[in-house]
């Protein structure tokens, strides 16, 4: 078994960091993708990667990565999200594991861990203007305005 992880986006909090803890006491060597400021605040370990590409050149470079760095395992918060969508489809070509966190769907304020097989994550994603993906808001009856700027 590969030994080596990727973490990629995770719940906003000290989550990520907990549990790389954790994963690195049990032997993993842990590796973390930063996209943004929060995930650079919250995150404590030491081998972190900030992506600063675009969503075109991420499945190259993610797929780069897992090659150089031998990773066998990824998790991820939510599957929905176009970088982690891209990043299933790269890790399954190359029969790298994927596991999803997603919100306790049956108790809140949970996380749930599911390996994710060859489908996304059985609750439904929308897309915003921009592409980003959303989960629907129980009893929403419209859309979200579109910003003119």
């Amino acid at each position: 078994m590969r030994r080596d992880v990727l973490l990629l986006q995770g719940p906003i909090g000290p989550f990520f960091s907990r549990f790389a803890t954790d994963l690195e006491a049990r032997g993993f060597r842990v590796t973390k993708i930063n996209f943004n400021g929060g995930d650079r605040f919250f995150w404590r370990g030491s081998n972190a990667l900030d992506y600063t590409g675009t969503l075109d050149d991420w499945e190259a470079w993610i797929e780069r990565l897992l090659i150089n760095r031998d990773i066998g395992r990824i998790y991820l918060f939510g599957d929905c999200r176009s970088y982690h969508r891209i990043a299933r489809e790269v890790a399954r070509r190359r029969g790298v594991r994927v596991f999803v966190f997603e919100e306790g769907y049956i108790r809140p304020n949970f996380i749930t861990l599911s390996s994710a097989c060859r489908r996304p994550s059985a609750r439904p994603c929308r897309s915003d203007a921009r592409g980003a993906r959303r989960w629907p808001r129980r009893g929403a009856t419209r859309r979200p305005s579109r910003s003119t700027s």
